[in-house]
């Protein structure tokens, strides 16, 4: 795979992410252990994966501005 690599948190459990809910945006992140390098997800590794199946097992992807 020809992709380049991101730094990824690889626990996205919603309660690791702190969300202000008025000004809806996130402020915090929480609980590194896990996180490292890896091949950026929004390339091929995405590129045949349906929008339900985004939403379902990849729910953090709308979490951020790409």
């Amino acid at each position: 795979m020809n992709t380049a690599p991101v730094f990824d948190h690889m626990d996205w459990f919603m309660c690791n992410v702190l969300i202000d809910h008025a000004r809806q945006h996130v402020v915090a992140i929480l609980d590194w252990e896990k996180a490292g390098f890896i091949p950026d997800p929004r390339g091929k590794f995405l590129a045949g994966a349906s929008e339900s199946v985004k939403a379902r097992m990849y729910p953090w992807l709308t979490l951020f501005d790409f």
